[in-house]
């Protein structure tokens, strides 16, 4: 077994929480109850996990060793804050 396969039930895990927190997210208010209306806890745990998400893809050799070209992370999020996404 490689490392890509050996990474790849942890990915899908990681992709299944993403989906969920998303799923919650889209259902939420996006700002919480309070004096200063703070963003939802959840938007902060959904950076975190595309973070670790990249991190694993790219320990895994993900699309780069492929010969895809791998967009910055921020640049793809950024991009779904702009689209409504």
């Amino acid at each position: 077994m490689d490392r890509g396969e050996a990474l790849w039930p942890q990915v899908m895990r990681v992709l299944g929480e993403i989906r969920r927190m998303e799923e919650q997210l889209d259902q939420a208010p996006e700002l919480t109850a309070g004096s200063m209306g703070k963003p939802h806890p959840l938007l902060g745990e959904l950076r975190k996990h595309r973070w670790l998400l990249r991190g694993l893809v790219d320990s895994a050799g993900g699309m780069a060793a492929a010969g895809a070209a791998v967009p910055d992370v921020v640049d793809l999020l950024r991009a779904e804050w702009e689209s409504g996404g």
